[in-house]
């Protein structure tokens, strides 16, 4: 068994994997029987297929598949099903990892045996290779699933963890396949709700890089915008059911507040997304029969500037209608 598994979705990026596998194989020269890192290319119409072929015929611990596009979520369980790691790390392949990280992760996973997850800082950059900010942890060390979920550490990023492949498969943890947004943040939480010891890295191990024009995030066509609508809501609903099987008052609690949170962002995408006006309120009017409007306060002064608005629906609605005007004389 290896002691880590790099498993990469890859779907249209033709112009970025290079980079991505690049800066994986200058640290695992060596290493091949301790790393092995896995690429699964979810039917990419332009030459990312062939590139991971590529680098598979050239090294030992590099393995390349093929499937028909069926989205982010199969894909990531199809690496689940190929793994033969310990743990797991899911790499997307437009971004990179730093020079040290492999090494600081092997180290971490040797000296605290047995961990259910490993999560680490990141680094953030525009396309152009602009620096944008940084995510770093405010605590460090082991905790519990509950203590990670209850404090302000929590995030719902895929590429800074590494997750016990074990501790995976016992929990029958697995992506939502039909979620093309949400599915990496309600996985995360699903985890920490079982997790009993969650590894806090002060390192940066993680180059994320925005503006992929080929991502999900940035697709904004009407079809890719009902759907991320669609898989709030499916990310709501599944949220609810953990809080209403939880008898742990605290997880019970730490989940509400990151709903309350994803709500709010929710509600700020629909005003930036030209939402129709009657859609919205069916929205509303929904997320009211939820119990999950109006909003609750945050831990954030900003966030709750726009939770205001939000709660006083004929301003939010007034808002939305100026926002729209607004893009179509744009």
């Amino acid at each position: 068994m290896y002691l880590l598994s790099i498993l990469i979705p890859v779907y249209k990026v033709e112009n970025y994997i290079r980079r991505c596998l690049d800066s994986i194989l200058k640290q695992t020269v060596g290493r091949e029987k301790v790393c092995e890192i896995i690429m699964v290319d979810d039917g990419s119409p332009d030459r990312s297929g062939e590139i991971c072929d590529e680098y598979a015929k050239k090294f030992v611990n590099f393995s390349s598949y093929h499937k028909i596009n069926e989205g982010t979520g199969v894909a990531r369980n199809y690496l689940l099903d190929k793994a033969n790691g310990k743990y797991v790390w899911f790499v997307d392949s437009d971004d990179t990892i730093q020079s040290n990280a492999i090494d600081s992760l092997l180290n971490i996973i040797s000296n605290n045996d047995g961990v259910d997850i490993i999560t680490f800082c990141l680094q953030r950059y525009y396309e152009d290779g602009k620096y944008f900010g940084a995510k770093i942890s405010k605590t460090f060390g082991v905790v519990d699933g509950t203590t990670y979920l209850s404090s302000k550490d929590f995030d719902g990023f895929m590429c800074n963890k590494s997750y016990n492949l074990s501790f995976l498969r016992k929990h029958n943890l697995r992506f939502n396949e039909n979620m093309i947004c949400l599915e990496d943040s309600l996985f995360n939480i699903k985890a920490c709700v079982y997790a009993s010891s969650i590894y806090i890295s002060k390192n940066i191990l993680y180059n994320y890089f925005q503006g992929n024009p080929n991502s999900t995030l940035t697709n904004k066509s009407v079809k890719a915008s009902e759907k991320k609508i669609h898989d709030n809501l499916v990310s709501q609903d599944e949220l609810l059911k953990i809080c209403d099987a939880q008898e742990n008052s605290t997880i019970k609690t730490a989940v509400y507040r990151l709903l309350n949170k994803q709500v709010c962002g929710f509600f700020y995408a629909l005003l930036l997304r030209k939402t129709d006006i009657h859609l919205l309120k069916n929205i509303i009017q929904s997320e009211r029969k939820k119990g999950l409007y109006p909003l609750s306060m945050t831990d954030n002064v900003k966030m709750n500037m726009f939770v205001l608005l939000i709660n006083f629906e004929p301003l939010y609605l007034s808002a939305c209608r100026f926002y729209n005007f607004v893009l179509k004389i744009k």
